[in-house]
Parts: structure tokens; C-alpha cells; sequence
């Protein structure tokens, strides 16, 4: 087999990387090849993309072809005048084969995982599912289609589908954070308590509070502290619900000893637990 490799290239020339998975079969030693398109996935001729040393033009469908690149590691940028340059790496390996992006470093054999998170980007769940599931079948190894099976059946409320399929993506790359985050919504979700605190907890310990789920903004170590902190509630454990209010909100003044500061937003409540409760959804809102 002989090596090679695609990237794509979109938004304001903006390399999608690390977004798992573009790579396919490419038919000649040392050859990168791609596209590059603008924001709105239009293809953009005229654009020069560089690695290597070696310079080329994208051709009217926005497609370019590098060759005779040595094995390696190569930053690839492209560049056109009225749009902002963007630079990505791309590896070549030594003995040949497919090269993955994906945090597990697997190639999928046939289909690209791009597809996948196109659709789940636009909303269609279901699409970007069965893409993530053809991907699978090519390359049971590949993490990142495992992963975002997960976010795609979890957005459809097929929350055992997700688990499983969030599972076998931090099988196949453990601490993979991407998964660590869904399966800690989908654990909350399933009310199972043990899995959403186990994920949470190691997202939130690797990565702090600089997590930020690159499918979707919203999805942040903020989110992922909020779902911990309530299945914490849920297991009782009223001064660990406490430190993590504590850090999303450290002002809100409860103290389980002081019935006073039992308020939230002017409202005061009878019970401390009462008055964590809707903190909690307060913080959630």
C-alpha cells in the first residue's frame, strides 16, 4: 500500500485540525492531497498551498495534489489574497499506508468522518450517524466515528447507543476528552450517577477549565462541572455539590450551617439542599 494522505481545508481557509478521520487511499508515494474552500464550502481556485518546500495552485474545484513529498511531518498552509492563511499538519508515513487524525492515530479505510461531523454540525443527526457507522465498518478502530456516533445517537435520545458508542471510542483512546465529555452528559442523562461522575471527573482533571468540545461551543468545562455537581447531588454528596458550585459561582454565599445564606437570586429556601437544587439550575440556565 502506498502512502499518502487528504486534508481538507474550510472556513476562511481554515484547516479542519484534528477534525478525526480525512484521510483516504491516495495513489502515489508521498502525495498530500486536498481541498481547500471558504467558509460557506465553496471551492476556491487560485489558492496556493505549501508544504515541503513545494508550492502549488488549487485548480477550479478548489483541489490540489503536493508530490514527491519525503516521509514525515509536514505543515500544510493555504493562502489567497481577502482571506486569512491557515496551516494544519499532515504526516506521511515511512512504510506506507493511511494516516488518521484521529487521537487513536487509526485510518478509516473507506469513508471520512468529516462527512459525519458536517451533518452533525448541520443538524442531521441521523446522517451523521450512519456516516460514523460506515466508517466504523471500514475501521472498528477508528475513535473519532466511534465518538461521534455517541454525540450523534445521544442528540436522537438513543442514550444506550451513545454510551456504548462512547465507550468504545475511550477504549480505543483512553482520556480521549471529546468522549469523556458525552459520556458524562449521557451518564446524567441515564441517571447513571457512577458513569457521569467517573467521566466528568477525568475530563475535568486533565483538562481543567480550558476544555471546549471543538463540534460545539456550548459544550465547555463549565457545561461538564454543572452536569458533575448535579449527579453529585443525586448521590447525596452535598459538600462535593458545594465545591463545584464553588467554583462556577464563587459568589454564591450557601453555607449548610447557615440557614441565612440559604438564598438564590433573592429567593430564600428552608432547607440547604433545597437551596443547592436551584442553585444548581440557576447555574444551568
Amino acid at each position: 500500500m502506498t502512502r499518502g494522505r487528504w486534508v481538507s481545508l474550510l472556513g476562511l481557509l481554515m484547516f479542519l485540525s484534528g477534525l478525526s478521520c480525512n484521510s483516504i487511499f491516495a495513489p502515489d508515494d508521498g502525495d498530500l492531497r486536498g481541498s481547500v474552500s471558504d467558509d460557506r464550502g465553496r471551492a476556491l481556485a487560485g489558492a496556493s498551498v505549501t508544504a515541503g518546500g513545494r508550492t502549488v495552485t488549487t485548480g477550479s474545484g478548489g483541489g490540489y495534489a503536493l508530490s514527491d513529498l519525503p516521509a514525515g511531518n509536514h505543515t500544510v498552509t493555504a493562502s489567497k489574497a481577502g482571506y486569512a492563511s491557515r496551516s494544519v499538519k499532515a504526516d506521511l508515513p515511512e512504510t506506507g499506508g493511511l494516516s488518521c487524525d484521529t487521537p487513536s492515530g487509526r485510518a478509516p479505510a473507506i469513508a471520512l468522518t468529516l462527512d459525519g461531523w458536517n451533518e452533525y454540525a448541520a443538524g442531521l443527526y441521523s446522517d451523521a450517524a450512519q456516516s460514523f457507522r460506515q466508517v466504523l465498518a471500514a475501521d472498528p478502530e477508528c475513535a473519532d466515528a466511534a465518538n461521534g456516533l455517541g454525540w450523534a445517537a445521544a442528540r436522537q435520545d438513543s442514550l444506550e447507543t451513545a454510551k456504548s458508542a462512547l465507550e468504545a471510542a475511550l477504549a480505543l483512546e483512553p482520556g480521549f476528552a471529546d468522549a469523556l465529555a458525552g459520556l458524562a452528559f449521557v451518564g446524567a442523562a441515564l441517571r447513571d450517577d457512577d458513569t457521569a461522575i467517573a467521566s466528568a471527573s477525568a475530563l475535568l482533571d486533565a483538562e481543567g477549565d480550558d476544555y471546549v468540545f471543538r463540534r460545539d461551543a456550548a459544550v465547555t468545562s463549565s457545561a461538564v462541572r454543572r452536569v458533575l455537581a448535579q449527579s453529585l447531588f443525586h448521590r447525596g454528596d452535598y459538600d462535593l455539590v458545594q465545591a463545584q458550585i464553588d467554583l462556577l459561582d464563587p459568589a454564591n454565599g450557601l453555607d449548610p450551617a447557615v440557614p441565612a445564606t440559604w438564598v438564590v437570586e433573592g429567593a430564600a429556601y428552608a432547607s440547604y439542599e433545597e437551596a443547592l437544587l436551584v442553585e444548581l439550575e440557576h447555574l444551568g440556565a
